[in-house]
């Protein structure tokens, strides 16, 4: 499904990903692990297109998508801060996507109550999202990215912010519902824990 190879990432004088080499197989959910400032959230930007890297090549089904716009990979993300429109409801936001792609209202609607029903937020369409508490926006972003059906889903520490018992159940809600989607995905966390629960494996960078 992904193959990461020889990737190469200089930043100014540092270099932030050293020939690495990963593997993520369809279905599979991976963690990547360790410290502060070793590439991680550098590593999903650059799967997602987001960063070119200096050399080394991703690959998604078998294709080269690494000089792809993020747009063309078939590629969603959960970013930490969310990143949800203020002045949009919950439904408008979860719909972004594919009322850019011009799905019809109709399909919008299937699609907006399902993924919000497989996220525990059934009737929340129309509640104002800067209402919504930590781990319910966390929840609404996780919708949007899966309303879109991803190849492969890339989350940055999607539980950070939240205190231990929403971190403890939004991890088990989460992998759940990668699994019942046998949805790809890769995960960025520091804390061992957290991979432990979502993950199917972890890789550690640094």
């Amino acid at each position: 499904m992904l193959d990461v190879r020889d990737l190469t990432l200089t930043l100014g004088e540092r270099r932030i990903l050293d020939h690495l080499d990963l593997h993520v197989g369809s279905g599979e959910i991976v963690a990547v692990l360790g410290p502060s400032g070793v590439g991680k959230t550098t590593l999903l930007r650059v799967v997602a297109g987001l960063v070119a890297p200096d050399s080394g090549t991703v690959e998604i089904d078998g294709h080269d998508v690494t000089r792809l716009p993020t747009h063309r990979r078939g590629v969603g993300m959960v970013f930490q801060d969310d990143q949800l429109f203020p002045h949009l409801d919950v439904a408008a936001n979860v719909a972004f996507g594919p009322r850019m792609r011009g799905t019809g209202a109709a399909e919008i609607g299937r699609l907006v109550t399902a993924a919000l029903g497989e996220v525990g937020l059934d009737g929340f369409e129309t509640r104002r999202v800067d209402t919504l508490s930590g781990g319910e926006a966390r929840r609404v972003a996780l919708a949007r990215s899966l309303v879109a059906a991803p190849r492969i889903l890339l989350l940055d520490e999607p539980l950070t912010g939240l205190d231990r018992q929403r971190r403890d159940r939004l991890a088990s809600d989460l992998a759940s519902v990668l699994r019942a989607r046998h949805t790809t995905a890769l995960l960025v966390t520091h804390d061992p824990a957290e991979a432990e629960a979502i993950a199917d494996r972890s890789v550690t960078l640094g």
